[in-house]
C-alpha cells in the first residue's frame, strides 16, 4: 500500500453535499421541530455550538432542560409526568435525557440517509491504485462519484443506508464529565455527587465516542497501512475529538522518515490547527505540504 487518503466532511461539502452540522440543524427544524426545540432547551446552543455539534454534546444544561420539561406540563407533578420509575434506577431527568439522545440519534441517522450526492463533478485527483481510503464521512461519495472499489474504503464511523450503526458522540468520558460538573458548580474534587446527578452524567457519558475501542477493534486493518509512503488528508477538520486517529497514524509511521503528507485547508483556523498538529509530532516542514481548498 503506497497511498493513504484520510477523508473528512469538507470533502463532501466541496461536492455540494449538505452534510455539515449546520445543515443537520436546518433539516431538524424542518422535519422534527419538537426535537429541535428540546435540543435548544437542553443546550445553550448558537451557531458556534452547532459548528462543533459532536464535541458540544457533552455540555448539556441539565437544570435548564428539566425546567423546560416541567414548564410544558403545568399542573402535572414530576411523578405523574415521568411515571413511578420504581422499576429502573434512573432519576426522571436521566430518563428524559436518555430519551432525548435516542431520538436525536434516530433523527441523525434519518438525516444522513437523506443526503444525496447528485450529479457532481469530481473536485480532486485521487490515485486509486495501491491506495486505501479512511473516510470519516457516512456517505458513499468515494464509491459513487470517484468509483473507488468498496474494498479500498473504510467508513470508520459507519456508512449511511447500511446495517452499520453510525458512530456519533463527544470526547468526554464519565470521569471527565464528573470533573466538569464539579468545576462548573464550584465543588471540591472530593465532593460526592448525589445519585440523581450521577445517573444524569451516566447518560451523557453514554454518548462518549469510543475512539480507542474503534482503533483496537480495527487494529489489524490499520496495521496494513504502516508502510504507506504518501498520506493525503482532504477536508478533515482536525477536531480534538478525532485526533486519536491521526495520532495513531503518526505513531505507526515514526520509523519511516520518508512519509510525505499533503493536507488541504479551508480557513486560517484550519491552517493553524494543522500546523500545530505537525509541530506536536515533530514532523518537519519539508515532509508536509498544505494546500488551500
Amino acid at each position: 500500500m503506497r497511498y493513504l487518503y484520510i477523508i473528512g466532511n469538507g470533502f463532501d461539502i466541496a461536492h455540494g453535499i449538505k452534510s455539515g452540522y449546520s445543515h443537520y440543524k436546518e433539516w431538524l427544524k424542518d422535519n422534527n421541530k419538537s426535537l429541535f426545540d428540546q435540543l435548544n432547551a437542553a443546550y445553550n446552543d448558537d451557531e458556534a455550538w452547532w459548528g462543533n455539534f459532536e464535541e458540544n454534546l457533552s455540555t448539556i444544561d441539565v437544570d435548564k432542560y428539566k425546567a423546560y420539561n416541567i414548564s410544558n406540563y403545568k399542573g402535572v407533578t414530576e411523578r405523574e409526568l415521568f411515571g413511578t420509575m420504581e422499576s429502573i434506577r434512573w432519576c426522571p431527568t436521566a430518563s428524559q435525557i436518555s430519551d432525548l439522545y435516542k431520538r436525536m440519534i434516530d433523527s441523525f441517522d434519518n438525516w444522513v440517509s437523506s443526503l444525496r450526492i447528485g450529479k457532481q463533478k469530481r473536485k480532486f485527483k485521487l490515485k486509486k491504485r495501491s491506495a486505501f481510503f479512511l473516510t470519516f464521512n457516512y456517505t458513499n461519495t468515494l464509491e459513487v462519484l470517484y468509483k473507488v472499489p468498496k474494498r479500498k474504503v473504510f467508513h470508520i464511523h459507519g456508512q449511511a443506508n447500511s446495517n452499520e450503526k453510525l458512530v456519533l458522540g463527544h470526547g468526554m468520558d464519565e470521569n471527565m464529565l464528573f470533573d466538569l460538573y464539579k468545576r462548573k458548580h464550584g465543588f471540591s474534587d472530593d465532593y460526592e455527587l448525589n445519585e440523581d446527578t450521577q445517573n444524569v452524567i451516566d447518560q451523557v457519558a453514554r454518548l462518549h465516542k469510543p475512539v480507542r475501542c474503534i482503533l483496537f477493534k480495527n487494529r489489524k486493518r490499520f496495521e496494513t497501512l504502516v508502510n504507506v509512503k504518501r498520506i493525503n488528508i482532504i477536508g478533515f477538520s482536525f477536531s480534538e475529538i478525532d485526533m486519536d486517529y491521526l495520532d495513531w497514524v503518526v505513531e505507526h509511521h515514526k520509523q519511516s522518515n520518508g512519509v510525505k503528507w499533503k493536507v488541504t485547508w479551508h480557513t486560517e483556523e484550519d491552517k493553524i490547527k494543522i500546523q500545530s498538529f505537525f509541530e506536536k509530532h515533530h514532523i518537519h516542514t519539508r515532509n508536509y505540504k498544505l494546500v488551500r481548498k
